[in-house]
Formats: C-alpha cells, sequence, structure tokens
C-alpha cells in the first residue's frame, strides 16, 4: 500500500463516525433518481465543512469536490448514491 492510500485510509478512520452518520442519514432519507436533491446537498454540505470547494448540479444531482493541486496528481473518489440500502 503506498502512501496516498494509507493517508486515505487513516482520514476515513479518524472520521468513521461522522461517515456513518451521513451513510445513516441518507439512508433513512431515500429518493429515487435523479430527484436526489437532498442527498446531493447534504453531501455538498458535508464536504464544504471539510474545506473543499464543490460543484453541485452535475448530471441533476451529481456533486464534485477536488482533492489536491490544479495540475498536480490527484485521487478521484467516487461514490455512488443510487439504491443505497
Amino acid at each position: 500500500m503506498d502512501n496516498i492510500e494509507k493517508k486515505i485510509l487513516q482520514i476515513i478512520d479518524d472520521h468513521a463516525d461522522e461517515l456513518q452518520a451521513l451513510a445513516d442519514d441518507l439512508f433513512n432519507h431515500p429518493e429515487q433518481g435523479y430527484y436526489e436533491f437532498r442527498t446531493a446537498q447534504v453531501v455538498s454540505d458535508y464536504l464544504k465543512n471539510l474545506g473543499l470547494e464543490t460543484r453541485e448540479g452535475l448530471a441533476i444531482t451529481g456533486v464534485k469536490a477536488a482533492i489536491g493541486k490544479r495540475g498536480g496528481p490527484n485521487v478521484a473518489l467516487i461514490g455512488e448514491l443510487d439504491a443505497v440500502g
């Protein structure tokens, strides 16, 4: 496992309770595909609270946040929220 993987796993471990609460919230508020407006807002707000700049409205309800430097090496983490549960 390289350094970036270790860093990502450490961040996940450090925020495990918070991420579980987020997952529970999304699970308890299901929305139909392309109508996940609440879900998109919750995810966007969470990412903004982490200090990330987000882009919203991608493919209607998609949210994107960049981690890393422009022009530098970056990692893409993609989460699919359709049919959670």
